[in-house]
């Protein structure tokens, strides 16, 4: 009798265990399905960005810094080509 009680109580909890670990899983989807739409709304948005400003601005960042360059005139020339 005892034996029927404990194999029931074990059922039990395996049922209990695998619910939880069902209930976690789909929940877990919904969260992760929300960060994933949330990060394409924003990749969406950096693609459609108008890029014109900041590429002008590294443009003028590079040619300040070749300007400062007191070595750029005398670099080698790059002889990996021969």
């Amino acid at each position: 009798m005892k034996r029927g009680i404990i194999k029931i109580v074990i059922a039990g909890v395996i049922v209990l265990a695998a619910a939880v670990a069902v209930t976690v899983t789909v929940q877990g989807r919904g969260r992760r399905q929300a960060e994933v739409t949330q990060g394409v709304e924003v990749l969406k948005k950096m693609e459609s960005a108008d890029v014109t400003q900041v590429e002008s601005k590294i443009r003028q960042i590079e040619e300040e810094e070749l300007t400062n360059d007191e070595e750029y005139p005398n670099r080698p020339l790059n002889m990996t080509g021969r």
